[in-house]
């Protein structure tokens, strides 16, 4: 009964997928040829990812990694307000330099 409960847990089950995924990519390495990169580019992304959502867990239970952790966290919580004020900065250069180009334009085409 304790094994099929630890058979149903997530991280186990993110285990086997990132094993799966390490073993689907050998297997392309080795019947694709190289010149359809372009053709499996897009799938070794995603099994790459599941090899750093992997990695991701390993951090997130690691102690002597709390500063990280917490740099991290601060990061996400602060990214729609750094968003928002890149958006901000876009808008008012955008305007600036189509004043510029409507001011300063005809001024030097004289």
């Amino acid at each position: 009964w304790q094994g099929s409960v630890a058979l149903m847990d997530w991280i186990f089950l993110l285990d086997v997928g990132v094993i799966v995924c390490g073993f689907t990519e050998i297997v392309m390495d080795f019947f694709i040829p190289e010149g359809e990169l372009a053709a499996r580019i897009g799938i070794l992304r995603l099994l790459r990812l599941a090899r750093v959502i992997r990695l991701l867990q390993l951090l997130r239970k690691t102690r002597a990694l709390r500063e990280l952790q917490k740099l991290v966290t601060m990061m996400s919580t602060c990214l729609k307000a750094l968003a928002w004020s890149f958006i901000f900065c876009f808008v008012v250069m955008t305007i600036w330099a189509m004043l510029m180009v409507e001011i300063i334009f005809p001024l030097i085409k004289e």
